[in-house]
């Protein structure tokens, strides 16, 4: 997935240049590949949201089952109403906190690559190491510096993003 977002973000402003304020899809001219491209983003966002809602659905439903089962037999009327009271609480958060996309973007950018590569890392070195084998322990050195530096950049460019927002531009 970052491989293709990265290609089209590259073609993108290879293709508009120094014109591009923001994000590369709003300054398309209408057409065809504008149609395309905003079809893609929207699927991706539709599935990832999906899965998402999903699991903080069965969550909710978890907390509040009285039993102390789980709550893969809850009946449908129950996880529509949990979906759609997920899914209500989202949009709430969404309009009602302001410069919500840009704070999402700075949690992320701290948390996601920490969890999903640093501690794994981490704890396979320090775990692992004598099942390792060589190769595999200098990947893991090498990931780690390298996982929390791009985590400095996602965060120096949120910040820089919530300055500009917060100053009345347009973020990156």
């Amino acid at each position: 997935m970052t491989v293709l977002y990265g290609g089209f973000g590259a073609t993108g402003y290879w293709s508009k240049g120094a014109s591009v304020h923001g994000i590369v899809i709003f300054n398309m001219t209408p057409g065809p590949a504008a149609r395309v491209a905003a079809c893609f983003i929207f699927l991706q966002a539709l599935a990832q949201y999906l899965v998402n809602l999903n699991v903080w659905t069965h969550n909710l439903l978890v907390l509040l089952s009285r039993r102390g089962t789980p709550a893969e037999g809850e009946s449908w009327a129950e996880w529509l109403a949990a979906t759609a009271f997920v899914a209500a609480y989202s949009a709430v958060i969404a309009v009602a906190v302001p410069f919500f996309c840009t704070l999402v973007g700075l949690v992320t950018s701290v948390t996601y690559l920490t969890c999903a590569y640093t501690l794994p890392a981490w704890f396979a070195l320090k775990l692992l190491r004598n099942s390792l084998g060589s190769v595999e322990r200098v990947w893991l050195t090498a990931l780690i510096p390298l996982s929390i530096a791009l985590s400095a950049v996602g965060f120096a460019a949120s910040i820089k993003t919530y300055i500009t927002e917060r100053s009345g531009g347009e973020g990156m």
